[in-house]
């Protein structure tokens, strides 16, 4: 199972940064490795929320937070892997 996700998510790395791949299907595996990516961590958040509300703040915090720190992570790693700066010369 993990082999076949991992080959999955490689797959539509790639597929979306190949030029030889058209734009629309490019766009389209973005955005699927976005909603999937949010997903998990919004499932993290939640399980921090849960965590808060049925056993004690400290460590629904400490969930909530790396959640937190997962998505800021995965923004500023999207934005590193997919917009690219021109150089300036």
């Amino acid at each position: 199972m993990e082999f076949l996700v991992e080959l999955l998510l490689e797959g539509s790395i790639y597929a979306s940064q190949s030029k030889k791949v058209p734009k629309p299907l490019r766009y389209f595996l973005f955005s699927l490795l976005v909603v999937f990516y949010f997903f998990i961590i919004g499932a993290i958040i939640l399980l921090g929320i849960s965590v808060l509300i049925k056993d004690s703040i400290i460590k629904g915090i400490i969930v909530i937070l790396f959640g937190i720190i997962l998505a800021i992570l995965c923004v500023l790693g999207f934005k590193k892997e997919y917009i690219k700066k021109k150089d300036i010369k």
